[in-house]
């Protein structure tokens, strides 16, 4: 198994962009607690992409 974060192996793999910031780019916020429709967009990429059948 790999030794990467896996919010790093997720972002690395395009599943998670983060979050829009006018000032900063994007950003990663992962103390965060994650909305609804953002774990579904990520499984559905994740289903799309082929990391999860």
């Amino acid at each position: 198994m790999s030794s990467t974060p896996p919010l790093a192996w997720a972002h690395d793999l395009g599943l998670v962009e983060g979050y829009n910031d006018p000032d900063r780019g994007k950003l990663l916020c992962p103390g965060e607690n994650v909305e609804r429709q953002r774990a579904a967009t990520v499984l559905a990429r994740a289903f799309t992409m082929g990391v999860l059948k």
